[in-house]
């Protein structure tokens, strides 16, 4: 009896050390498992603070001026606008006046040589232009 007693009880030691043995490696395992997920989240939070970073940089007046002004090409009033034109757009045309070459260019007559609120007062006013 007393050697069944000693042989049960090395069964549950042994049972008792598979046991504890098993959940200690399992235990190691969440440990890694969570450093992990601990340094994953520290990475993220680091992207985060970078976003931010960024985000607040980009709202920032500097650079919202410095957008509008080069892709929107806006100015501030008092500004000097110098507009770059090529040598070939630069030159002249050659002969006659400015405003024959204009109306020959664009193919307009006298009537839109007039400004715009002639034509107005004219339609308005039922003054028939055509007819001179």
């Amino acid at each position: 009896m007393r050697q069944a007693a000693i042989f049960m009880g090395i069964v549950a030691l042994a049972i008792f050390a598979f046991m504890y043995g098993r959940n200690a490696l399992r235990y190691r395992e969440l440990q890694n498992e969570l450093a992990k997920m601990d340094a994953n989240i520290a990475a993220v939070e680091q992207e985060k603070e970078d976003i931010d970073r960024e985000f607040d940089e980009s709202i920032s007046p500097a650079v919202v001026e410095d957008f509008v002004r080069k892709v929107l090409n806006w100015v501030r009033p008092g500004d000097e606008v110098i507009v770059m034109v090529s040598p070939d757009a630069a030159a002249p045309p050659q002969g006659g006046s400015p405003s024959e070459l204009q109306n020959s260019e664009t193919g307009t007559d006298d009537k839109s040589s007039k400004a715009k609120w002639q034509l107005w007062l004219e339609l308005l006013a039922g003054e028939n232009s055509e007819a001179e």
